[in-house]
C-alpha cells in the first residue's frame, strides 16, 4: 500500500522496482494505459494512509524508459486529503488522448457543486482537468444512486469509444455504460445504461479491477 510502482518482465516474471512513491504514499489507483503515447497514467496517491495524510499525486509512467512525471491534479476544487479522498477509478478512452475518472466521495463541504460523484475528464495533450458532471441518470430521468453509494470498483473503455462502469462494495455490484461520444466539457448530467442492476457480490468481497 505503499504506491511504490514495478515492472514486471512478462517473459521470465522478473520485478524492478521503479521511482519512488512520495511520502506517506497509499491507495494508488484509477490505472489508464495510452496507446497513443506509451505510458499509464493513474493516482500514485490519494485518500489518507501510512503515517498520514500527503498530497495527492496523478503520474504518467513510460515502461520503456521508466520514467515517472508528476502531472497536474483536479483543482477548485482540489481533491481532498483524507480517508475520503479515494480515487479507485481511471481509464484512458480509445484514443489515447483523454483519461477518465470518478471520485465517488465529493460532497458541498469539499467545495463541490453539489454533493455526490464528480466524474473528471483530463485532456493529455495539455495537462489539464474538467469536472464534467456530479450528476448519472438513466434513460428515464431517474438517479443512478449507486454510482454514489457503491464507491469501489472500477471502469475501461471498450473499442466502440463507450465507458464501462463497475461500481462495488464489499455486498453489492453493479455495472454500467456510458454510451460514445463522451464528453470532455461540463454537462447537466451523464446518461448510464443499466447493463448488470444491483446484484450482491459473490463471497461478500468488493470487485475492485476491470479490463
Amino acid at each position: 500500500s505503499s504506491g511504490q510502482i514495478y515492472g514486471i518482465n512478462v517473459n521470465n516474471a522478473g520485478t524492478i522496482t521503479l521511482g519512488s512513491p512520495p511520502s506517506g504514499s497509499m491507495n494508488a489507483n484509477g490505472l489508464g494505459y495510452s496507446k497513443t503515447d506509451g505510458k499509464f497514467y493513474f493516482f500514485n496517491w490519494s485518500g489518507a494512509g501510512g503515517t498520514g495524510p500527503g498530497p495527492t499525486e496523478f503520474i504518467s509512467f513510460n515502461p520503456l524508459t521508466g520514467a515517472k512525471t508528476t502531472l497536474a491534479i483536479p483543482s477548485s476544487p482540489a481533491l481532498p486529503i483524507a480517508s475520503t479522498g479515494k480515487i479507485r477509478s481511471g481509464a484512458v478512452n480509445e484514443t489515447g488522448l483523454g483519461y477518465y475518472t470518478i471520485f465517488p466521495g465529493a460532497t458541498t463541504a469539499m467545495g463541490y457543486p453539489v454533493t455526490g460523484p464528480a466524474f473528471y475528464y483530463y485532456d493529455i495533450t495539455t495537462d489539464t482537468w474538467t469536472l464534467v458532471s456530479q450528476s448519472f441518470k438513466d434513460i428515464s430521468g431517474n438517479t443512478v444512486n449507486e454510482i454514489k453509494n457503491l464507491t469501489s470498483g472500477d471502469m475501461a473503455f471498450d473499442g466502440f469509444g463507450r465507458l464501462w462502469m463497475l461500481c462495488s462494495s464489499t455486498t453489492n455490484y453493479a455495472l454500467y455504460r456510458i454510451n460514445a461520444p463522451m464528453p470532455t466539457s461540463p454537462v447537466a448530467s451523464i446518461i448510464v445504461d443499466t447493463i448488470i442492476p444491483i446484484t450482491p457480490t459473490p463471497g461478500g468481497v468488493g470487485f475492485t479491477g476491470m479490463a
